[in-house]
């Protein structure tokens, strides 16, 4: 990539140039996260999805146990939280290489990130007792009746303050691996360099969202046929768990191959802030070309 302010193509594109050159360690170590995460992600959707609505017909109503299906969607919120901050303390050096030309090995992904791995958990902790917090106090507002109102504004409040939130710590976990850096420190670090940049964040999180979810439906789609072909040779074709099962396997399978590309543009966004705020190509000219001054 080039070692200047970059722009938004440029880190879209540079995320897919660094799954490349390391793909097979990238997809090895995505593929586990995601089907550890798959178990209880899967679990607490439907105990939300059930508390929450009841579905009769084509009328669909709020549920009257929806306070526990909103802890229960909350619940998965946290999962991916785990995911989206667990997977980037791997593929930040993964990329951190890839920006210096090297490719790396399964082996010295998981070497380089195995000290830094209850960092990052414990980052997440704090994360999410923090969101847990806010629902548990939703919800014992929304089991007073005539406070149900109120638990709506709150919800729609904590959603925008969990965005706000989760922009400005976007690049905790870069600084945390990158700069080995402590968790309050990490934290601190990525307020900074956030700071004047939250609507750019954002804007390219969003659009590397974009891309990700269209990539996702077409793999889920193929890998889907494909998994039901494979598990209809076992069971019925016509069966509702075979249904399932190939679902859910396909969403698995294109989460854990597009997965790594998000916290790729997480990390080559980190790389670019510290370009325009700290001269950061300087460091990485002199680190790629040591007789460089």
């Amino acid at each position: 990539m080039p070692l200047r302010p970059l722009g938004v193509g440029e880190i879209l594109d540079g995320a897919f140039r660094a799954f490349r050159r390391s793909q097979g360690s990238l997809l090895a170590i995505s593929l586990i996260v995601n089907l550890i995460a798959a178990i209880p992600t899967t679990i607490l959707a439907l105990i939300g999805t059930s508390r929450l609505l009841v579905i009769d017909g084509d009328e669909v109503t709020l549920g009257k146990d929806w306070a526990v299906g909103a802890l229960a969607l909350g619940g998965v919120a946290i999962v991916s939280l785990l995911v989206s901050v667990t997977l980037p303390v791997f593929v930040s050096h993964a990329v951190g290489e890839a920006v210096l030309g090297r490719t790396v090995t399964l082996s010295q992904i998981w070497a380089a990130a195995r000290g830094k791995l209850g960092r990052a958990i414990l980052l997440v902790l704090l994360l999410a007792a923090s969101w847990l917090v806010a629902m548990v106090v939703i919800a014992l507002i929304a089991s007073v009746k005539q406070l149900e109102g109120l638990a709506v504004l709150l919800i729609l409040v904590l959603f925008v303050v969990g965005v706000w939130v989760y922009v400005r710590l976007t690049f905790a976990t870069p600084a945390l691996v990158l700069e080995d850096l402590r968790v309050m420190a990490a934290i601190r670090r990525s307020m900074t360099l956030t700071k004047g940049r939250w609507w750019r964040t954002l804007g390219v999180l969003l659009l590397s969202g974009i891309v990700i979810s269209i990539i996702n439906q077409v793999l889920e789609v193929g890998l889907g046929f494909a998994s039901g072909v494979v598990i209809g040779l076992t069971m019925p074709a016509s069966s509702p768990t075979a249904t399932l099962v190939a679902e859910v396997l396909a969403a698995l399978l294109a989460s854990a191959v597009t997965a790594p590309f998000v916290s790729g543009v997480i990390s080559l966004l980190y790389i670019d802030a510290r370009i325009r705020s700290e001269g950061f190509d300087q460091v990485l000219l002199r680190a790629t070309n040591p007789g460089w001054h």
